[in-house]
């Protein structure tokens, strides 16, 4: 009876010991199935949705509805083709004559400039040109040979500021420049005027010539390479660009672009189809920001 007893404790004992091992690896694997998970949702990276204007009532950023009726009958009055006014992020208006809309692509004109100076920027900024005071002639080697030794001292800044001094400035020579079989040949034909970084003379050829150095410097179009530094990874879907008869991209005249092509960016630009220059109204209306983002024809014609 006392060994039957004892068989007895036996097997219970080793049941016991079992249920133990049994819950000790569920707890085991349990703690280590949690820590996993967690560290698959600590690592795991969601996906962004991808960025969107936002549309919402002219009131609900503090502005008068009210008055833009009045807007846009100025609007009808002249050849804006397209406005669009944005405060605090949001769109609260829209306007597109007749033909537009938020796809049309308009040609920036000289504002393609301010386009070319951002594309620079980034090919510095990438190493494929060491800065803005890089001399011309590291990309137009004969200028070293020039009698004028002024041609040796342009650097890019100065093509960026239109202080050159060359003698090639839009207002005398711009029709026969553009009417020339190679744009690039032409300005380096022309002669100097004066020091470099002396006087400003505006000229697209200086702009041209910048959009050359791209070209050299990264192996691409600064339309090409504009588009995958830049105009792609925000957005930029509409940008296009004319070249001239060699192929370089013509970064002072030829941009083209939707009025919503900036994207997700904040800076606002006046995209007019015969400006000088981007127009960039920033105004108070009952004492709050607000931004017009426009497409013109005409010549400098401010709105609002």
């Amino acid at each position: 009876m006392k060994r039957f007893a004892a068989i007895l404790c036996v097997i219970a004992l080793s049941v016991s010991l079992a249920s133990c091992r049994q819950q000790v690896s569920r707890q085991t694997t349990t703690a280590a199935d949690t820590a996993a998970q967690q560290t698959t949702e600590q690592t795991t990276v969601l996906p962004q949705p991808e960025w969107q204007w936002q549309n919402t009532a002219p009131e609900e950023q503090g502005l008068n509805g009210d008055v833009l009726p009045d807007v846009h009958a100025t609007y009808d009055s002249f050849p804006m083709l397209a406005a669009v006014i944005i405060k605090n992020g949001y769109i609260v208006d829209e306007y597109y004559k007749d033909g537009y809309d938020e796809t049309s692509s308009f040609l920036l004109h000289s504002a393609s400039k301010s386009v070319t100076s951002a594309v620079v920027g980034i090919a510095i900024e990438r190493g494929y040109i060491e800065s803005i005071d890089t001399p011309l002639a590291q990309y137009f080697p004969e200028l070293y040979n020039r009698e004028d030794t002024r041609w040796q001292r342009i650097t890019l800044r100065h093509l960026l500021t239109h202080t050159s001094g060359i003698d090639c400035a839009d207002t005398e020579y711009e029709t026969a420049w553009r009417n020339s079989d190679n744009w690039i040949q032409f300005v380096l034909d022309r002669p100097m005027a004066y020091e470099p970084g002396e006087v400003f003379a505006y000229s697209t050829a200086n702009t041209h010539l910048l959009c050359a150095v791209v070209q050299q410097a990264t192996g691409q179009t600064l339309y090409e390479f504009g588009k995958e530094n830049l105009f792609d990874p925000v957005g930029m879907e509409s940008v296009t660009c004319d070249t001239d008869a060699q192929g370089i991209s013509d970064g002072g005249n030829g941009i083209y672009m939707s009025i919503f092509c900036t994207g997700p960016c904040r800076a606002v630009y006046i995209l007019c189809s015969r400006a000088a220059t981007y127009y960039c109204f920033h105004r108070q209306l009952r004492g709050q920001n607000k931004y017009l983002l426009a497409a013109c024809k005409s010549d400098r014609k401010r709105v609002l």
